[in-house]
């Protein structure tokens, strides 16, 4: 199991009178509950503790969605209001490309039948197949877990230079304000030179390009990247 000994502090049962008060604590009054254990009765228990506790405002749970079932499984547990998400922990997987495995695609492929998310847990090494992955499913929503663990240890840049574009990906909003707290502790750090920064806007022009699309997309034009590549 992904909690080994190594993670000693997690190897218990945080259940929602544990959590509540660390949540109180750090300013936040509701969260996610997602699953750890790749069982049906740990999706199920999740659940129960959404119903019983108003600040649990979801769950993402487990599915085998490589059986061939895994419709009537996802059936099963799609009504549940407080059900947003599927994950599989593809990090434990011996297979580095676990994630464009036919069985596994078309598990995925069903999610948005159920209008389900599903969380991307993997290490830094996946993040080449994760951009070919979220590429083949550009209706479904990704949300990649656990980002804020892996930008200082990957080139994220790089690894993830396709799926940077897709709208259809994002993180878990605590791993952001996490990784943004990061970045401002960083950026406080560092000493402007303001003319070396002037100077370089003038002289590489392409620097500019990401927020120029920004701009463009926001006044109408579908496919800023490809009118601004012409134009230059």
């Amino acid at each position: 199991a992904w909690i080994d000994d190594a993670k000693a502090s997690l190897k218990r049962d945080f259940v929602p009178a544990v959590v509540q008060p660390l949540m109180a604590r750090a300013g936040f009054d509701a969260s996610i509950a997602v699953q750890a254990r790749q069982t049906p009765d740990e999706t199920a228990a999740l659940l129960a503790f959404a119903d019983a506790h108003p600040f649990v405002a979801g769950v993402v749970g487990w599915v085998d969605l490589q059986a061939d079932d895994a419709g009537e499984q996802l059936a099963a547990i799609a009504p549940h209001p407080k059900l947003v998400g599927i994950r599989h922990i593809v990090q434990d997987e011996d297979d580095d490309r676990f994630l464009l495995r036919p069985a596994f695609c078309r598990g995925i492929a069903l999610l948005a039948d159920f209008d389900l998310a599903y969380d991307v847990l993997v290490y830094p090494k996946h993040l080449p197949i994760v951009a070919e992955f979220l590429s083949r499913f550009p209706s479904q929503r990704f949300v990649l877990d656990h980002l804020a663990n892996k930008l200082p240890i990957s080139r994220l840049q790089r690894d993830l230079t396709d799926s940077s574009a897709l709208r259809n990906t994002g993180v878990g909003i605590a791993h952001s304000l996490i990784a943004l707290k990061s970045a401002q502790r960083g950026v406080s750090k560092l000493s402007l030179n303001a003319a070396a920064i002037a100077a370089d806007l003038d002289d590489v022009w392409e620097m500019l390009g990401e927020a120029v699309e920004t701009v463009m997309r926001e006044n109408g034009h579908d496919n800023p990247y490809e009118e601004l590549k012409e134009l230059t």
